[in-house]
């Protein structure tokens, strides 16, 4: 039996070296006259396309025309969910944060619930095998719950820099580690400047066409993107830093045709701004009806420790005691009550350096 190709033993003269491959290049080609000498046609590294023009402003200043009732209806509810937000505090902006970044993370591929989020960002426990995408988890907090604002420096916006220690340990020099963020800022800025007349929503949503063009963050890495575009589209806020779009977020890796896809970022800021606002609404029942399960506690400190709980999405005994002003030991024993009614939950599951959060 004729032995299988693969199984046989190929040697130095044996015809099937020969044999013609369909990635081999064509037999003639018309030269480049402007490539290198002794450079062929399918020679890698290939050349880069000209990023010069990423965005052509004017499809999306007409796909904003054409979906002006669209816009209308998002811009409302944003307005509203920000009046909200100013209302009750930076607490709501950090539970809605923490909401957000969830669903970044799970559109990015990466799934880590809000809780072993914020176990990571209040140094409560981490998780050793899921390290980086808890790193990348803490990032995007920290950005979100900024104040309202477009970033303006990218290298400071990704991160992407580290302390020089030599010399005087004092000067912290930034020293830029990914070179290829310089090469981009000033095409940024410019895809910042061209779209300054839409409106911030659109905006958004185009500065996120343009950073996936620029390949700032890299194959596979959505997150940046995403929190960038969503501090563009809230660049006029007056509480709240971001856009929120969970628990949809298609538009943070859709493509297509720029209506299409300024239809369904739209559709999804709205649902988003919707769907925060019931989350707020639910913290506020939440703290109404604790106030009546623990009415026969007596004494103010009960009252103190569940506006702390309203006020924010995760809490220690450490946070409650000195927010409440109460002892510790009045702090932890109150907590342990609430528990016990269910009206908290303890996410560590450890006897120190223990989170609460309201169940909500």
């Amino acid at each position: 039996m004729k032995p299988h190709l693969n199984d046989s033993e190929w040697f130095d003269d044996d015809p099937r070296w020969s044999l013609p491959s369909p990635y081999d290049p064509p037999g003639e080609v018309e030269e480049d006259p402007d490539a290198p000498e002794g450079v062929a046609a399918w020679d890698l590294p290939l050349p880069r396309a000209d990023r010069r023009d990423l965005l052509d402003v004017d499809p999306w200043r007409r796909a904003e025309a054409a979906l002006a009732a669209d816009l209308a209806r998002a811009a409302q509810a944003l307005g509203r969910l920000d009046e909200a937000v100013r209302r009750v505090g930076q607490g709501a902006a950090e539970r809605l944060a923490y909401r957000e970044v969830e669903a970044m993370l799970r559109a990015d591929g990466r799934w880590l619930d809000r809780d072993r989020i914020g176990r990571a960002q209040l140094d409560a426990g981490g998780d050793p095998d899921r390290v980086r995408d808890l790193e990348r988890a803490r990032w995007a907090l920290r950005r979100l719950t900024a104040s309202p604002g477009v970033p303006s420096d990218l290298r400071r916006f990704l991160g992407r820099h580290r302390p020089a220690w030599q010399g005087d340990p004092l000067l912290a020099e930034r020293v830029t580690l990914d070179a290829a963020v310089d090469d981009v800022q000033h095409a940024w800025q410019e895809v910042l400047d061209r779209s300054a007349h839409l409106h911030p929503i659109t905006q958004g949503c185009a500065a996120l066409r343009a950073w996936r063009l620029l390949d700032v963050s890299g194959e596979g890495e959505g997150l940046d993107g995403a929190v960038m575009a969503s501090r563009i589209a809230a660049r006029e806020h007056r509480a709240l830093g971001f856009v929120p779009l969970a628990p949809a977020g298609q538009s943070w890796r859709r493509g297509g045709a720029v209506l299409d896809v300024l239809r369904l970022w739209m559709a999804e800021v709205r649902s988003g701004a919707l769907s925060a606002l019931a989350d707020l609404d639910r913290a506020a029942d939440w703290r109404e009806q604790a106030t009546a399960r623990v009415a026969d506690l007596g004494g103010r400190n009960p009252a103190k420790v569940l506006a702390v709980l309203a006020a924010r999405p995760y809490v220690s005994a450490a946070d409650v005691a000195e927010t409440a002003t109460v002892s510790r030991d009045t702090a932890e024993r109150i907590l342990r009550t609430f528990e016990q009614r269910g009206l908290v939950h303890e996410i560590t599951g450890r006897g120190r350096f223990r989170l609460w959060r309201a169940t909500v």
